[in-house]
């Protein structure tokens, strides 16, 4: 009775774990079991898979130029050469994609709003996009804000109503580092004001290496910074965006930028005269007195987009492909032509290469098929956002006896303990090599079979160092039928017990996890099996002998004692 009341209570703990442990978002009913060790010490393990209807991942991608680059061969080919991108995302079944295209200069602009990747049938479709905003690009080329480009793409994401997961969403930025401008305490773009000899009020335009301003080549915080560590440019970058709070502050007290550097403003010069506006540099060793004038307009530009881009990738994905600020280097990109530019702007994107998904090309121009290159790049960074096959890994199992000591399973490499059936028809096996086994052979499928089983004694690189096994499901399980997979572990020689007892708990796996087409990835329960080692138990025969040897002794015995008896008597 005692049994059957603890059978009773097990299952419905069992079934609760169950029912709080499975959520909605679970696409695949599945199950995993062992059966306790036998005299030899193998276990059968059987994977069970009911596949139901599989959800659509949706992405949301905003793809980021600069205006300048948009209105030329370079930013053009990097929306033309999106489309590989597009076209993938297209090809997979289990995914869905919204691209919006964000163009950011002095200010910034969206090209084209999160739309439908099938919408998006070939070039001419984006091309379209591109040339409906030419006279934008030609108004917001100069002085580019890629701080509020970012803050316009990540809106975007934010706003997003295509029921994308915040971890698929992503931004795609195209950038040569050359930001000179940002935004101040009200969101406008903004830069510093400096009173020029020959005109009363102008903002700083060319980062101060226009001629108009001090050298071109004269002292920074950057053209220290990189000679302090050394020619290291990430590292210098990564001192100045230390500065941040220091920088930030100086940002958001400065004033609107006009397009036109030597555009007046009767607010801001109402403003100066007022005394209201106190940060305005009046001669050229004002500009070269890092005291006064701390940060050029590049260095504060790219320290404001570098803490945004930051902030993004707290919540979203970011890749992206740069190239050298043409201003910065001479033709030949062997010599610094503008050290004021060339140095924070280069910093910058190496920092990115560094720090994040993106393609830093040594070159002020890409070809369309480098970009072709770099797309397939980043196509493979997003997985797993982007999934490409179906499998499952399973680690044998492995852990710690009560006293400490070690236990350990190993893979059964053989065909006949193999076998995978789907909707109860068991499938073709064949052993294609001595770790690799084919089921379900089907010539229509680019691997020939519908199941592929590899074994790998050392694990897989990149995934675990642990023994495991890689099962491949090539066939489309989306509602299709159950699937049984059924394979044998064997606990090894070395790490069995001969003392007397039980021995219960023992890990038949370290993890078995189901990866999806779409990214999604769903972990199994790891049974646990036991042994026995009991004392040995004598053979009929033994016992017989035993009975015998008795039987002997004891009417020895008898007869000793009435031979004395019987002597006694006569005496």
């Amino acid at each position: 009775m005692k049994k059957i009341y603890r059978i009773i209570v097990f299952t419905f703990i069992t079934i609760f774990i169950g029912l709080i442990s499975v959520n909605a978002d679970d696409l695949i009913s599945k199950s995993k079991t062992a059966t306790d060790l036998d005299s030899d010490f193998d276990t059968k393990i059987t994977l069970e898979l009911n596949p139901r209807k599989e959800e659509i991942r949706q992405m949301d991608i905003v793809l980021m130029v600069d205006a300048d680059a948009i209105r030329g061969a370079k930013g053009k080919n990097f929306i033309k050469e999106s489309s590989t991108l597009i076209q993938r995302v297209n090809e997979n079944a289990y995914l869905k994609a919204n691209i919006a295209i964000v163009a950011y200069g002095f200010e910034s602009t969206i090209v084209m709003d999160l739309t439908d990747s099938e919408e998006i049938t070939g070039t001419d479709y984006l091309d379209a996009k591109i040339a409906a905003k030419s006279d934008w690009y030609n108004n917001n080329y100069v002085q580019s804000n890629l701080q509020k480009g970012l803050l316009l793409a990540k809106d975007i994401l934010d706003n997003s109503s295509s029921g994308a997961k915040d971890k698929d969403k992503a931004i795609i930025l195209l950038s040569d580092g050359g930001h000179f401008t940002y935004n101040n305490a009200d969101g406008e773009t903004a830069s510093a004001i400096y009173r020029s000899s020959e005109r009363s009020f102008m903002t700083m335009g060319n980062m101060d290496s226009n001629g108009d301003v001090g050298n071109k080549n004269r002292e920074t915080k950057m053209t220290q910074y990189v000679a302090q560590a050394n020619g290291d440019y990430v590292k210098a970058f990564e001192k100045l965006l230390g500065e941040y709070e220091t920088i930030d502050a100086i940002a958001k007290g400065n004033y609107r930028y006009g397009v036109d550097s030597g555009q007046y403003n009767d607010d801001i010069i109402a403003k100066i005269n007022s005394g209201e506006l106190t940060t305005v540099y009046s001669s050229v060793a004002d500009v070269e007195n890092l005291s006064k004038y701390p940060y050029t307009g590049m260095e504060i530009g790219t320290v404001e987009a570098a803490h945004t881009i930051q902030n993004i990738k707290e919540k979203y994905s970011f890749y992206g492909i740069g190239y050298i600020y043409p201003w910065g280097f001479d033709d030949s990109l062997e010599g610094l032509w503008y050290r004021l530019l060339a140095y924070p702007s280069y910093s910058f994107v190496k920092w990115l290469s560094n720090t994040s998904s993106f393609y830093l090309e040594e070159t002020k121009e890409i070809s369309s098929a480098r970009y072709d290159e770099l797309f397939n790049k980043i196509y493979e960074e997003m997985n797993p956002i982007i999934e490409r096959e179906t499998y499952l890994i399973d680690e044998m199992g492995f852990g710690k006896y009560p006293d400490g000591s070690d236990y350990d399973f190993d893979f059964v490499n053989e065909l006949e303990k193999l076998s995978i059936s789907v909707d109860g028809e068991v499938l073709g096996a064949v052993k294609i090599n001595d770790s690799t086994y084919g089921f379900g052979e089907d010539t229509t499928l680019p691997e020939g079979y519908k199941f592929i089983l590899t074994y790998y004694e050392n694990g897989i690189t990149g995934i675990t160092e642990n023994e495991c096994l890689k099962i491949a499901i090539n066939q489309d399980i989306k509602d299709g039928a159950p699937i049984e997979i059924s394979y044998h572990e064997v606990l090894k020689e070395e790490t069995r017990k001969e003392d007397f007892g039980v021995y219960k708990n023992l890990k038949t796996s370290n993890s078995t996890i189901l990866y999806l087409v779409n990214g999604v990835t769903e972990s199994f329960s790891i049974p646990q099996v036991s042994y026995e080692v009991k004392a040995p138990n004598p053979n009929t025969k033994d016992i017989i002998i035993t009975y015998l040897v008795l039987l002997v002794a004891s009417l020895t015995t008898l007869i000793s004692l009435i031979y004395l008896k019987r002597k006694t008597l006569k005496n």
